[in-house]
């Protein structure tokens, strides 16, 4: 077996309920990678010292999607090891439950069953707990990036897209919004606080550069290609359009979001292939996001 422990990604999401108690506040969902294929899955068991070929163990794992549905549809659970066990389960049609003994006698059970649906329920024995807060210990955890949803308008029509924008790039853009506004940058309730009539010296170095107030065009927009569109940000606040007037004193986001999993961000037209593209202006800029259409290769 493997000992490298891979690290499972913890994604941060702001709470925008404002009817809720949590509203305002980052709450952690995990970073959730592309679903692994049973080819793709038989591939990793092969590769961890099996002394079977990816074929065989592929075969195997085809039997047992076979013969697990055919046992659980005779009403016969099934428990593979210290993973869990796979049972049926009855699902009543509306209003169709016996409202007494009398109406058993000759009853046709499909009238009132809606469907049998196939549950999992994880091991939960003490040993191998994995349905509990217990199985944390089994994961390396790492903090990874603030997760949104934007609306992106593409050909005309509009369509709502999951950005990522790294946690180090987002606490820079907050850092930087303090400065600005005169706070110290040391408030962690959003910036509410009191102003400290300072600017954090730690940020001086990419915020404090007003030099003459010169401000410079930022656009960015998509290869020849398609695949995808980009989203801007300027100190925090997304921007309409495809450009941005900004100064040396400002922060400007630009991210490439695919249109699909059928497109992949590449780089930018002029070689960067930071995602999201953090920018501290100096000079006018002019990109193209470069994505790659998967289903040609």
């Amino acid at each position: 077996m493997a000992t490298e422990k891979i690290a499972l990604g913890i994604n941060l999401r702001q709470n925008k309920n404002n009817r809720n108690a949590g509203f305002g506040k980052f709450y952690p969902v995990v970073d959730q990678q592309k679903t692994l294929s049973l080819r793709g899955f038989a591939e990793h068991m092969a590769s961890h010292g099996s002394l079977y070929s990816r074929g065989v163990v592929e075969g195997v794992l085809n039997q047992i999607c076979e013969c697990l549905p055919e046992l659980v549809a005779q009403g016969v659970p099934v428990k593979l090891g210290s993973l869990g066990t796979f049972f049926p389960t009855a699902q009543v049609e509306k209003n169709a439950a016996v409202g007494g003994y009398d109406e058993m006698e000759g009853l046709n059970p499909a009238t009132i069953v809606k469907g049998i649906r196939i549950r999992f329920r994880p091991d939960s024995t003490k040993l191998d707990n994995i349905c509990g807060p217990k199985f944390k210990d089994r994961c390396s955890l790492e903090l990874r990036n603030i997760v949104d949803t934007q609306s992106v308008s593409l050909g005309g029509v509009t369509r709502k897209v999951q950005t990522l924008v790294p946690v180090a790039t987002a606490v820079a853009e907050w850092k930087a919004r303090q400065v600005l506004d005169g706070n110290d940058g040391t408030d962690p309730d959003n910036g509410d606080g009191g102003n400290s009539g300072s600017a954090d010296s730690g940020n001086q170095g990419n915020t404090e550069n007003p030099g003459t107030g010169e401000t410079y065009t930022i656009q960015a927009g998509v290869g020849a290609d398609g695949g995808g569109s980009v989203t801007i940000k300027k100190n925090g606040a997304a921007v309409a359009g495809n450009s941005v007037q900004a100064s040396a004193s400002d922060t400007v986001v630009l991210q490439a979001v695919p249109e699909s999993d059928n497109w992949q961000f590449m780089s930018w037209s002029d070689g960067n292939s930071q995602n999201p593209r953090t920018i501290q202006p100096s000079a006018d800029m002019n990109v193209t996001a470069n994505f790659l259409d998967l289903s040609k290769i």
